[in-house]
This record gives structure tokens, C-alpha cells and sequence, in this order.
């Protein structure tokens, strides 16, 4: 899911990668900038007739961006695949929250796989693979270390059971139309 060599974000795409559309520039657990040696992709990719479903691709610093998981909801996706590698830090305070958040706000399931651990002296990751349903359980988090595989069975009614409790896609059809409008600074 990650292009190292920049070979082309079009040819990534067709081939079903992504590159990340946000890159990160961190400055806390010693700094993280991927400005330095990635590229962002310029393409949101959309899986369709897989097993699993429709599957909406998105990378580490993506889920802070809820419009990028909201367009992929809008492509039709049903379930978020997020690989990542989430700093100590940042994924104490924000992991959890963001992957819950996107899959409340988008009524989908996200699939967050994560690195953990140290990788050099100068880094490491949180960890916490997870899996979230649409009305933002936690289904399986495979904590902070160890290699892991969460198996679980995904049953797709449940994104139609979470719409008719909040229809949150109706709601964002009709403030469309406001958030169109320009905004009244006071």
C-alpha cells in the first residue's frame, strides 16, 4: 500500500494500492516526517466485489481527515482497511477515538492493522490492530504487542442496522446544501 519509489500513483492504483492522500509531519517521539520520503497519492481507491465487500483503502494519517473516509463511504465502501503505524504517543491519545469516530460517523466497518513496537532506536509503533463495527464497537483489538491475527466475522446487516437507528447518510444529503452556502463570520 506504500509506493517507496514514487513508480506512479496512477499505476498503484489501477494495481489496487494506494498511497497515503495526507502525509505526516510529526514532531513528537523523536519526529516523524514523511515529507521527506513519500509522496502523497492523489487517488482514493475503492475495491468492489471482494469477499469482504466493497473495500475502501486508506493509510495511518488518513483517519484523522474525516472526509477521506467519508468519500470512500460515498464510492460505496462498507468496510475501511487503514494499515499503520501510529507513534506511542499519538496512539494513546488518538487511535482508539479516530477509528471509532470514522466508523460511527461513515456507518462502516474499520479494519485497522498496526505496527508495534520498536523498529530502530529512533522509532517505534503503538500497536493496537483493531477492528471496529459501524456503530463504533470494538470488535477485536489485538493490543500493543506481539504479532496477532484477528478473526471475525463481519455481518454487512449490521451497517444497515446502524442507518436505521441514526441515518446519518440522510442527514449529510441535507446539510449539504448548507455546507454549500458560504459561512457567516460574526
Amino acid at each position: 500500500m506504500y509506493d517507496p519509489l514514487a513508480c506512479g500513483r496512477c499505476a498503484c492504483a489501477r494495481a489496487g494500492l494506494t498511497l497515503p492522500a495526507h502525509i505526516v509531519d510529526a514532531n513528537v517521539d523523536g519526529g516523524w516526517h514523511e515529507s521527506k520520503s513519500t509522496v502523497a497519492g492523489d487517488e482514493l481507491v475503492v475495491l468492489k466485489d471482494t469477499p469482504l465487500g466493497v473495500l475502501g483503502l486508506a493509510t495511518c494519517f488518513d483517519v484523522r481527515f474525516p472526509e477521506h473516509c467519508a468519500a470512500l463511504k460515498a464510492a460505496g465502501a462498507n468496510v475501511v482497511l487503514v494499515p499503520s503505524a501510529f507513534m506511542p504517543t499519538t496512539g494513546a491519545a488518538h487511535w482508539h477515538v479516530l477509528l471509532r469516530a470514522r466508523a460511527i460517523e461513515n456507518q462502516v466497518f474499520v479494519a485497522a492493522a498496526a505496527q508495534w513496537g520498536a523498529h530502530s532506536p529512533a522509532r517505534s509503533s503503538f500497536g493496537h490492530g483493531l477492528l471496529v463495527g459501524p456503530w463504533g464497537e470494538v470488535i477485536e483489538d489485538l493490543g500493543a504487542t506481539g504479532d496477532g491475527v484477528a478473526v471475525a466475522r463481519l455481518d454487512l446487516r449490521a451497517i444497515d442496522d446502524a442507518a436505521n437507528r441514526i441515518d446519518v447518510a440522510q442527514s449529510r444529503r441535507r446539510a449539504q446544501s448548507a455546507l454549500a452556502k458560504p459561512v457567516s463570520v460574526l
